[in-house]
């Protein structure tokens, strides 16, 4: 759904790494209605880090992220840091230009700096905007060269942010608009707002005091504005969303922008064979957390093992894993490191993740001599060869895995003790922990010398 119309769409990436840089060319075609294609390159030559990126539009194409107005678009954006004592200064700079369906032509140019000085932040940034086309299509334009001053600081428990706006060229020259905000915090859960505006193009005041408060399903705000004109308002905001419930099924209400942030819908199932699918008789766990990146689910799954994580970025991958500090039952252990997803607004996506049974893998080290070998690393490593577990021998040679999920694993010396020790770093065959055999007693294990071949040279 978008824009009140069900849409369908038929996309298609293609992503491909070319020494330093990362390029990306994606194409969707709207069935009914036009198509887009885009192509990003995200790389670092030297010192200066680049983002590029080209749109083109074809016909009447429309998503949640192509605008309805958009026709072309070219970016260019540059980065760096620039040294100066003990300081480093970022800079950015970079050009767009786009094209709309009206006809208008529009580039804008960007430099920005900031300082960072303990709790202050200052941000410096320089614009200029010009255009061209039909008289129509450039109406409400915000053309020509402007200043933009912020800064961000904390004293005590307040914090202040300021904004200041020059235009530098055309017939308003000077100060057009500027800013001030403070607010603090009351308890964990509203905040206090008051905020100063002067905008000089309309030659008005205004002051402004405000009180948020956040609720498990809604927010709450109440605003007072009063300006130079003799205008008073008064505000109460009450702010929630409306959405399908992918926990308990139905409707849920919601503090979270549900349309316009991602969301993941979770289930955590017990994972039996440990071979990381749901199967028939596999139920599903209670009391687990779930976290997404920062983000984590405000309540534990419940009886049928479901939770969600709201506001999610959209189109940014997270990682989406088990809270294992929230584990009810430790000898349950998250079985892989999660799952990665990609948010899309408004849509929740599915994730599976299995809480596998675990068991324990001991053994007693013996150098190729039979005596016991302390200090060695030994790895448990799955069948992809990614490292599961690893642990030191101890000084008489005992060696001790616990808490491993079921699943097909192998034993490996760590690469630095075998080339120290001059072994072989393969220590057997495919091991197996299951429910049939969830402790395994390898016994004593003795390292295999390197066998190496030396080649004389013919006289």
């Amino acid at each position: 759904m978008f824009a009140g119309r069900r849409r369908h769409y038929i996309e298609g990436t293609v992503q491909r790494a070319l020494g330093r840089m990362l390029l990306e060319v994606s194409g969707a075609q709207q069935l009914g209605a036009g198509r887009a294609f885009q192509a990003k390159a995200l790389g670092r030559l030297g010192a200066i880090r680049y983002d590029a990126e080209a749109l083109w539009v074809d016909g009447d194409f429309e998503s949640e992220l192509v605008d309805a107005q958009q026709r072309r678009e070219y970016g260019l954006r540059l980065s760096t840091s620039v040294k100066m004592g003990t300081w480093r200064l970022p800079v950015e700079t970079g050009v767009r230009h786009f094209q709309t369906r009206t006809g208008a032509k529009v580039t804008e140019w960007l430099i920005r700096s900031a300082l960072q000085l303990k709790r202050t932040s200052l941000t410096t940034e320089l614009s200029r905007r010009t255009a061209r086309g039909p008289v129509a299509a450039l109406a409400g334009e915000d053309l020509g060269t402007k200043l933009n001053l912020i800064a961000n600081t904390a004293i005590g428990p307040v914090r202040l942010r300021g904004a200041a706006r020059f235009a530098l060229d055309g017939q308003r020259r000077g100060l057009e608009n500027a800013q001030a905000v403070a607010e603090t915090g009351i308890g964990l859960s509203s905040t206090l707002r008051l905020g100063y505006e002067h905008d000089a193009t309309s030659r008005r005041d205004e002051v402004m005091l405000g009180w948020v408060r956040q609720f498990d399903r809604f927010a709450l705000r109440t605003e007072g504005r009063l300006d130079t004109r003799g205008r008073l308002t008064l505000g109460l905001t009450l702010g929630f969303s409306l959405g399908p419930d992918p926990v308990d099924g139905g409707w849920r209400m919601s503090r979270q922008r549900l349309a316009e942030s991602g969301q993941a819908a979770v289930e955590v199932f017990r994972d039996e064979n440990g071979d990381g699918y749901r199967q028939a008789g596999e139920g599903l766990v209670e009391g687990v957390a779930v976290e997404a990146g920062f983000r984590h689910t405000e309540a534990p799954t419940n009886k049928a093992g479901r939770a969600v994580i709201d506001g999610l970025t959209p189109y940014v991958p997270v990682l989406v894993s088990i809270d294992a500090g929230s584990l009810p039952d430790p000898l349950l252990q998250p079985k892989g490191q999660g799952v990665v997803v990609v948010p899309r607004p408004g849509v929740s996506a599915k994730v599976s993740l299995p809480l596998a049974p675990t068991g324990e893998l001991e053994a007693l080290l013996l150098g190729p001599d039979g005596e016991p070998r302390e200090g060695v690393v030994l790895e448990l490593t799955d069948t992809a060869g990614q490292v599961v577990r690893q642990v030191q021998s101890d000084f008489d040679g005992y060696v001790l895995f616990d808490s491993v999920p079921y699943g097909d694993y192998r034993l490996r010396i760590g690469a630095a003790s075998a080339l120290a020790l001059g072994v072989k770093a393969d220590l057997g065959t495919v091991l197996r922990i299951n429910r049939a055999n969830p402790s395994l007693r390898l016994g004593r294990i003795r390292l295999q010398t390197l066998v190496t071949t030396q080649v004389a040279a013919l006289p």
